[in-house]
């Protein structure tokens, strides 16, 4: 593999922390973070007004619901692999949003088995990766600029 192919590659994926084991977490694609973002900004402009928790509690349970199952595809399509320490290998895992679907034994772990508070902190994680707050971006140029730097010498 190409150095500039490999440099994308890695400028796709993070590591991140939550409920004490690391996750690796990669870039999801732009159709996933539209549906995302579509269903946020509507419920968002329901009043400019409003707090977060008042916008929060003034949800239906039905976009409450719409809004969670959101955040868990975006979980699900974003996580590629767990593990419990830095030294140890990592596992692959493939959350599923159906828990018929999950077999432990084969890499596939229902969302519902994770606390709701790692399922915050990977969301995050992959909607920063992937609108590039994650600094992908940055890291590309990085990389260009190094790369450029050895040409010209």
């Amino acid at each position: 593999m190409g150095a500039a192919i490999q440099a994308l590659q890695d400028a796709s994926f993070n590591e991140v922390e939550a409920i004490g084991l690391q996750w690796r977490i990669s870039r999801i694609r732009s159709s996933d973070l539209a549906k995302v973002g579509v269903a946020a900004f509507a419920l968002a402009a329901k009043n400019e007004n409003e707090t977060t928790e008042s916008s929060i509690a003034a949800l239906t349970p039905e976009q409450a619901e719409k809004l969670a199952s959101y955040q868990e595809a975006v979980v699900c399509a974003g996580v590629k692999q767990v593990r419990p320490f830095a030294d140890e290998a990592w596992e692959d895992v493939m959350l599923m949003i159906s828990e018929t679907r999950a077999s432990p034994a084969e890499g596939r772990l229902w969302i519902g088995s994770l606390p709701a508070k790692a399922i915050t902190v990977l969301f995050t994680s992959i909607m920063e990766l992937s609108t590039d707050e994650g600094g992908a971006a940055e890291r590309l140029t990085s990389f260009r600029d190094a790369a450029g730097a050895a040409v010209n010498a």
